[in-house]
């Protein structure tokens, strides 16, 4: 798995060898600029799971993917950029990230996430759980 994370994530170069190339990739909605967004947290596993992530999601499934992050500091920020707003209080707003490859036990998490899902029910992520990397218990 090490030459995935290593091979460059560019939109003129693929990483698989039957990779989708980017002309035939398709958007997440009918707009044209409209791609896959990431949040990532700054430590080199987070990284290398966003490298791995984007190859997979933009060469396998078909979708396009912004080539960079957006650097998340800890949970409460990942919480409320994948909703979309400009901070915990959810009192303003700003363009939000879609999925989140931040290396983080779940068990952190999800009081966070259950905090805020109370506190603005309407525009709150949803979890769909851990990748199985419970390492940094």
């Amino acid at each position: 798995m090490a030459w995935m994370a290593c091979c460059p994530v560019s939109r003129a170069e693929l990483c698989l060898p039957n990779g989708m190339p980017e002309y035939q990739r398709i958007n997440i909605s009918d707009t044209q600029q409209d791609f896959i967004r990431f949040g990532s947290g700054t430590n080199q596993r987070s990284q290398v799971f966003f490298n791995i992530a984007h190859i997979l999601i933009s060469e396998v499934l078909g979708y396009h993917v912004a080539n960079k992050p957006t650097f998340i500091r800890d949970n409460r920020e990942a919480i409320w950029r994948l909703a979309g707003c400009s901070n915990m209080d959810c009192n303003g707003t700003q363009e939000p990230i879609d999925v989140m490859a931040h290396i983080v036990g779940m068990e952190r998490l999800v009081p966070l996430l259950e905090e805020f899902q109370q506190r603005h029910p309407r525009v709150a992520p949803e979890s769909l759980g851990s990748m199985g990397d419970d390492s940094q218990r």
